[in-house]
């Protein structure tokens, strides 16, 4: 249910537990914006840095500023009354909102949220959300319905003790990841893995590169090309992996950026899931196994960011090749463990996660019912955008924080 509360916006849900964590670095701010029933000043900048990485942003960037205190990355706020934006409370376990439209399904979303599709410098479609602020609370779950990536801005601040979902699952995508279910096919998007009518599918590639899918004839199909940029401009998702003859590619990750005028928190129990779908077994005897997508995007903007929960932009692993009933690879987790691809025979490459940013390449035994495993999907992204370019991070990042696929910048002024 969406509650109308007088000051804080809170996300809260289930969590995989992290298993990794990063030296925190210290963050501090010395401007921020104030709110004044709905409407948002702010005070005087106080020289905030330039984004050398950040792209140009479209649309009314002076008023945009004057809500939140700095121009946020891909999109702006022009066509939206902020005088109407209230506080969006998720305190239910399974809460949808969708990126086609203004709804929130745990509750009357559309009288609290301002809501309008955007289109980024690239010519493709967000779905951008404006609250006063959002909260997420412990255990409850916010997903993303719908194909376009999301920007959830609030005017003061977010917090999530529970989670926010853009992952995919097996070959659905939602939220910008994109997916495959032509056998033999390329994967879709931009690093989509490749595909071959003698091999597996290879993984998905964003920021990590896909492993590749194995073959009997020992050529093997390769991951797709790597794309995009460390800043996120644009807001783009995870790439599907390359089909089998079973097709039911892995699909790429969702791409989600939040956005804040005060700050973002992000507590211990919270949790962020851009991670992508598994690739498909390869269904009968001698069908080779489709590739693992790749990770998504996760963008975060505000004058201050506090990460002592859990990023995930991880891979998925890669479908196993053989017999009838072999496993699919697993979707990727919300958290540093990498996901395993189908079991033997011909075991599918594992996906990205921690400091591996590679999906593992699939593998082929011979035997009489023997065919290729697909190869796991490589990472997706990860960027934090605060006033001075340090985050607090005391929690988990995968990709983690000693790749170059998560990465720290600064606001836009």
């Amino acid at each position: 249910m969406v509650r109308l509360l007088g000051r804080g916006l809170v996300l809260s849900g289930s969590l995989c537990a992290a298993t990794f964590s990063f030296n925190a670095c210290s963050v501090s701010s010395t401007s921020a914006p104030a709110t004044d029933g709905g409407m948002t000043t702010t005070n005087p900048d106080g020289g905030m840095a330039t984004n050398p990485a950040d792209g140009s942003t479209p649309g009314d960037d002076g008023a945009t500023k004057s809500a939140l205190g700095f121009t946020p990355s891909n999109i702006d706020l022009s066509g939206i009354d902020l005088t109407k934006v209230g506080d969006f409370v998720v305190d239910n376990d399974a809460c949808t909102i969708n990126s086609e439209n203004n709804l929130a399904s745990c509750g009357d979303g559309a009288g609290v949220l301002g809501f309008k599709l955007a289109t980024q410098a690239d010519g493709t479609k967000v779905a951008v959300y404006v609250a006063r602020t959002m909260n997420i609370l412990a255990a409850k779950n916010l997903t993303v319905e719908g194909s376009n990536p999301v920007v959830f801005v609030a005017l003061d601040t977010i917090t999530i003790t529970g989670t926010f979902n853009g992952n995919a699952r097996d070959d659905v995508a939602i939220a910008g990841g994109r997916s495959q279910s032509t056998a033999r096919a390329k994967g879709a998007g931009p690093g989509g893995g490749g595909a071959s009518p003698n091999a597996a599918g290879a993984g998905g590639s964003y920021c990590g590169v896909g492993g590749a899918g194995a073959s009997e004839s020992g050529t093997a199909t390769t991951g797709g090309a790597t794309y995009g940029s460390d800043a996120i401009t644009p807001l783009v998702g995870g790439s599907s992996g390359g089909a089998g003859q079973g097709a039911g590619a892995g699909s790429g990750g969702g791409a989600l950026q939040l956005v804040a005028g005060k700050s973002i928190t992000i507590d211990a129990s919270g949790l962020i899931h851009v991670g992508a779908g598994g690739g498909s077994f390869g269904g009968i005897s001698t069908q080779d196994a489709s590739g693992g997508g790749s990770g998504g995007s996760i963008l975060l903007e505000s004058l201050a960011v506090s990460v002592a929960g859990t990023l995930a932009a991880n891979g998925a692993g890669g479908g196993g090749g053989s017999s009838n009933g072999i496993p699919g690879g697993q979707n990727a987790f919300g958290n540093a463990t990498p996901a395993a691809g189908g079991a033997a025979p011909s075991p599918g490459g594992a996906g990205s996660a921690g400091a591996i940013v590679k999906g593992s390449d699939g593998t082929f035994t011979a035997g009489s019912a023997s065919a290729g495993g697909g190869g796991g999907g490589g990472a997706g992204r990860i960027r934090i955008n605060t006033k001075l370019g340090q985050a607090t991070v005391t929690g988990t990042l995968s990709p983690s924080a000693a790749t170059t696929c998560a990465t720290q910048g600064t606001v836009k002024p």
